[in-house]
């Protein structure tokens, strides 16, 4: 079963965007990558204990109400670590469409833009700061281009949890039934790859190295010809993958479930917690970030996981995605958005209790977040 609840009659979905004038961030290349057969649980296990680093984090709770005069900064300035800042001319609940949101960085705000996206949406990401995509209930998809956001035919109705690409000709979406999607900077068409448990992740390197991941230990892989499928034996969830490189590659599920691809097998790696880890994002090889159950933070240093205190027990942490080691997000099922600015994370009150599900950018001044509601949140900074 997917890890994402239902939605309730008339709820539909929110983009919630970080903009402000900033270059596009790099590329990813690599070699291409082959999934053969079943990955047995009993393969070899490289162990990485709980390093017990835990990390202090500050709380910033943003009244119902605020104005612009009511900025609570926290400048940190060692390490080049980022200062957090937050500001906001109005926070509610219910996030109003051209409404200020409440989550700052530098001196700009999370605010409210209007969407066509008719449900909840799970999944976003882009090629360029003009071309957005963003997946959800239902077979939604909708694009962002210079003339805002709409929505577009995705040829299915099957619920979508994640969408990832190389490049505006090259997009792919997965979801329930097994449901694999291609964007080929036409149209949306679907593979024929069967139809069996639900598809929750999808990452890669490049165009002939894709992953995608989900119920039931199901792992795919795309060669640039052809999808093979294959199962981790003994891994019922797989929730999430995310390719480093062609080499470097991690998925995620139940129970701590980490796993490792180096480019040749597939090696079980200890995470030291036995929460579901939902998410992954890495910046290198030595900077991999895991997110899931009760507000677990792990981190991957290049040769073992430790764990990060993030001060949100009682939520589930979806997908990372950062602009830089010093500049990473992490959102929340609580209405809690994280950030760590090199030394610690920092947690930001949306308000509410929104379930904030994917957040994607192209810079550190250019990031959108997708939610429960029907607007799409924007970012424009002085």
């Amino acid at each position: 079963m997917a890890r994402f609840g239902s939605s309730s009659a008339g709820v539909a979905a929110v983009v919630v965007a970080w903009l402000a004038a900033g270059a596009l961030g790099c590329s990813s290349s690599g070699t291409t990558a082959k999934a053969n057969g079943n990955v047995s649980a009993d393969a070899a296990v490289d162990t990485a204990g709980d390093a017990g680093s835990d990390t202090a984090a500050d709380t910033a709770t943003l009244p119902d109400t605020a104005t612009a005069a009511d900025v609570a900064s926290d400048a940190t300035s060692a390490d080049g670590a980022q200062a957090d800042v937050v500001a906001a001319d109005t926070a509610t609940a219910d996030t109003a469409a051209g409404d200020a949101v409440v989550v700052s960085e530098a001196n700009g705000q999370w605010t409210a833009v209007a969407s066509e996206a008719p449900s909840v949406l799970h999944g976003i990401w882009g090629s360029s700061a003009d071309d957005i995509w963003a997946v959800g209930e239902q077979g939604t998809v909708v694009h962002y281009t210079p003339a805002g956001w709409h929505k577009v035919d995705s040829s299915s109705i099957a619920w979508l949890h994640s969408v990832w690409g190389t490049g505006a000709t090259d997009v792919w979406a997965v979801g329930e039934s097994q449901t694999i999607l291609h964007m080929d900077g036409k149209a949306w068409t679907k593979q024929d790859v069967g139809n069996g448990g639900a598809l929750l992740s999808v990452s890669g390197s490049s165009a002939a190295d894709v992953w995608a991941v989900g119920d039931a230990g199901l792992l795919m892989h795309f060669d640039g010809k052809a999808w093979k499928t294959s199962t981790v034996t003994g891994e019922p969830y797989l929730y999430g993958v995310f390719a480093v490189s062609s080499i470097d590659v991690w998925i995620c599920g139940g129970g701590g479930v980490l796993w490792h691809y180096d480019g040749k097998t597939w090696k079980k790696v200890s995470s030291g917690v036995t929460t579901g880890i939902e998410g992954l994002f890495g910046t290198a090889s030595d900077d991999v970030w895991a997110a899931g159950d009760q507000g677990t933070l792990l981190h991957w240093d290049g040769s073992a996981w430790s764990k990060t205190d993030s001060t949100v027990p009682a939520g589930h942490l979806y997908q990372p995605w950062g602009a830089a080691p010093n500049d990473i997000w992490v959102p929340a099922n609580t209405g809690v958005l994280l950030h760590w600015n090199g030394l610690k994370w920092k947690q930001f009150d949306w308000g509410s209790d929104d379930n904030l599900r994917a957040i994607w950018g192209t810079s550190a001044k250019n990031i959108w977040m997708v939610g429960p509601f029907k607007q799409v949140e924007h970012y424009q900074a002085p």
